[in-house]
């Protein structure tokens, strides 16, 4: 993985935490926006996402 990617690792699991507590305490304005985390790495130079 890239520097960026490790250094952004423990703030996304912090977000993520964040917003699974609150699910999980029956925060029903947070179900609502259905919060979803996704990660992509391109691990190709040439691949479609680095030209993207």
């Amino acid at each position: 993985f890239c520097g960026i990617s490790r250094r952004m690792r423990d703030p996304y699991e912090n977000a993520a935490a964040f917003y699974r507590e609150r699910t999980q305490n029956g925060n029903d304005t947070v179900d609502k926006f259905h919060v979803k985390f996704i990660a992509v790495n391109c691990f190709y130079h040439t691949g479609q996402c680095r030209k993207s």
